[in-house]
């Protein structure tokens, strides 16, 4: 998986549905109950879980993996589903 522009966790508890707040790129000051996975991996900016679009006029295609994760009390994490939406070109 080509997480470059970096990953973000957000934890929920017997949820339907939930909503992302959206937030500045390239800083760990996330909004309350979005927590970092991992860094953004861009050679450029300030570090952070999230990097914004930079597509330099290429027109890159952008989607976002949404995973939905078990913690197991054995501290196995068990995947229960996973999916993919696009959020556009750019």
């Amino acid at each position: 998986m080509n997480i470059f522009h970096g990953a973000i966790r957000v934890p929920v508890a017997e949820k339907a549905e939930i909503a992302i707040p959206s937030f500045q790129d390239q800083t760990y000051n996330l909004p309350k109950g979005v927590e970092a996975e991992s860094e953004h991996t861009a050679p450029i900016g300030a570090s952070g879980p999230y990097l914004a679009p930079c597509g330099c006029g290429l027109r890159n295609k952008y989607v976002a993996t949404i995973m939905a994760i078990k913690n197991e009390n054995s501290g196995k994490n068990l995947l229960l589903g996973k999916g993919k939406i696009k959020l556009g070109r750019f």
